[in-house]
């Protein structure tokens, strides 16, 4: 995306062996095992590792790396490369995906950003299908790879056909969402909502908000599209901010949401437009689908490519997926867990079971930890175990630390196990017993490997 005269742009301590221009654009990778015929290695050093003694593996004919004693003496047995040596490659990183970033927007590309509490990963999957299937170019972060080395990697995806480059900003720790923010320089973005996550490292939910919701403020100050959930009682502070386009359930919006059994509604300046999908569960993302298709319009794209587009949707592998064993229905979400997350997904489950005609006792849920949530861990565990027992579940299984949490909120009529392994014991007895299962976890518990030991 960038010529050899834009890259050198970067801060640098010394340019050895200087190329000379060339007429394309230069191709970015930090992967030695990953190469595809790109130009440019970037060097990301570790405590105890150093990119540079694969010298051999390194195909690319420039590479960026940090100024030190042992880069140095490959640097002078490599004559026939180009280093670019600089003080740090991570901020050399950040340059270059900063310097993609504004070549792609002031070439026509749209850069969307999202970042949020629940659900970004979600939307960002959803937007992405929606775009590709109506037959845009477009690129957008892979997985969760959201932070400040995953960011840049996906803007090094962008080339000279790319339309749209969606990038999910993640955080768990203060100021890293304004890192992001900054180097993109998105051109429109939306924060999902504001939750109880990361409250380790937050202490509380306004922390969360300042964090999360400046994507909003960059946008705002600077007269970029912001799309503002206006139920959310953090993010509707926004809903006024003059380039801000507003969506909920509230008829006061740009974009009004509607929800039934069937089908989920847009309403804008008074025209509904319907869609449909039989792949998701759950009002939550059926909400996220609405948001993309949110977007979606204001990026004019054709409204039937986007209801056929959302028809085909289907969740990515362990978010919210319904998969079928032995004649049972297993509801698996073991990608992350938060409160307002576990929330939404077990009231999806129980719609689903109340569809599916199955009684109380016919169904089950299993509930792994939910991580990083700080001092009031415990506490938040207790509430959410609390939470299942009001809504009416009798079969629970906890799996964790704080599974014991999870059972004194339910007035310990769940089961315990302390950990994964513990718990795949007894799990096809689990599955004979139940109809339909709910399980999530957080990532650490690796939820997933308790429906693959059932398969054996």
């Amino acid at each position: 995306m960038l010529k050899f005269k834009e890259l050198i742009k970067i801060e640098t301590v010394e340019i050895k062996n200087p190329m000379q221009e060339t007429t394309g654009d230069l191709s970015f990778y930090t992967d030695t095992r990953t190469h595809n015929g790109e130009q440019v290695f970037i060097a990301i050093e570790g405590a105890n590792f150093k990119p540079l003694s694969f010298i051999n593996k390194v195909k690319a004919q420039i590479i960026i790396c940090e100024d030190n004693e042992y880069n140095r003496e490959i640097i002078n047995d490599n004559k026939d490369r180009t280093f670019i040596i600089v003080k740090s490659v991570i901020n050399s990183l950040r340059e270059v995906a900063n310097l993609i970033s504004k070549k792609f927007q002031a070439n026509g590309g749209v850069l969307i950003a999202v970042s949020g509490s629940n659900g970004k990963t979600t939307t960002k999957e959803m937007l992405f299908h929606i775009l590709s299937e109506s037959g845009e170019n477009v690129v957008c972060t892979q997985k969760n790879n959201n932070n400040h080395i995953g960011v840049p990697i996906t803007l090094f995806q962008i080339n000279a056909d790319t339309k749209y480059c969606i990038t999910e900003l993640g955080s768990n720790h203060p100021g890293e969402i304004k890192y992001l923010v900054d180097m993109v320089e998105p051109s429109c973005g939306i924060c999902t909502n504001i939750g109880e996550t990361h409250l380790e490292f937050f202490d509380n939910v306004e922390n969360v908000f300042k964090e999360e919701g400046y994507l909003l403020k960059y946008l705002a100050e600077n007269n970029k599209t912001l799309f503002v959930n206006a139920d959310d009682d953090f993010l509707e502070v926004y809903k006024s901010a003059e380039s801000a386009l507003s969506f909920g359930f509230s008829k006061d919006v740009d974009y009004s949401f509607d929800l039934d059994a069937n089908s989920f509604k847009l309403i804008i300046d008074g025209e509904t437009l319907d869609y449909t999908n039989q792949n998701i569960t759950g009002k939550h993302n059926k909400l996220n689908l609405l948001v993309a298709a949110a977007i979606c319009h204001n990026l004019k794209i054709p409204n039937d490519k986007v209801a056929s587009a959302i028809a085909s949707f289907k969740p990515t592998r362990n978010r919210s997926e319904w998969i079928e064993l032995d004649g049972r229905k297993i509801f698996l979400d073991a990608y992350n867990a938060n409160p307002s997350s576990m929330k939404a997904a077990l009231l999806a489950f129980k719609e689903k079971c109340i569809e599916m005609n199955l009684k109380k006792d016919e169904f089950a849920i299993i509930l792994g930890d939910m991580n990083e949530l700080g001092k009031d861990a415990a506490r938040y565990h207790e509430e959410l175990g609390k939470f299942c027992s009001q809504n009416g579940f009798l079969n629970m299984y906890f799996v964790g630390n704080f599974a014991h949490s999870y059972n004194k909120g339910c007035n310990y009529i769940g089961t315990e196990f302390l950990t994964t392994d513990q718990l795949k014991k007894k799990m096809q007895d689990i599955v004979t017993l139940h109809k339909a299962m709910f399980i999530k976890g957080s990532r650490s518990l690796q939820l997933e490997s308790t429906v693959d030991i059932t398969l054996c």
